[in-house]
């Protein structure tokens, strides 16, 4: 008797863990908006965050994305930004995000090389600009 309440109960508990695996991730961003020009357009002064807008109005693209699979992907590259040397300057603004969740938007301000977020400074890593490159707002890599 036991030895199969023992069984059943192994059995319960492998069914629960491939339930929960099985379930499709409901990020916590619901929308991203990026505003964009090229990443690596000169300019005759650095543009930062506050002037993206003003600077960029007439040349500036924009896409919107709400596929859950991409705002996945988005929310797993943010939550693994790593903080850029105390060497690193703002941002010379080439991408501006707008990530909305469900209680609040939080802004983004990326160069080349930086992503500003909460006046904080973080690497623009390789696989984010390859995350932003399927998306359409990086025409070029490299």
């Amino acid at each position: 008797m036991k030895k199969q309440l023992y069984v059943i109960s192994i059995l319960i508990i492998i069914f629960i863990c491939y339930s929960c695996s099985r379930k499709e991730h409901n990020p916590n961003i619901k929308k991203v908006e990026i505003h964009y020009v090229f990443l690596y357009n000169a300019t005759f002064t650095n543009v930062d965050c506050n002037k993206f807008y003003d600077y960029f109005s007439g040349s500036m693209d924009s896409l919107t994305i709400t596929d859950k699979k991409t705002l996945s992907e988005f929310e797993k590259e943010l939550n693994g930004l790593k903080l850029a040397d105390s060497k690193s300057k703002s941002p010379d603004v080439r991408i501006k995000m707008k990530v909305s969740y469900e209680n609040h938007i939080e802004e983004l301000c990326l160069d080349a090389f930086v992503i500003e977020r909460d006046g904080k400074l973080y690497i623009f890593s390789d696989k984010f600009k390859k995350l932003l490159y399927k998306a359409g707002a990086i025409k070029e890599l490299w």
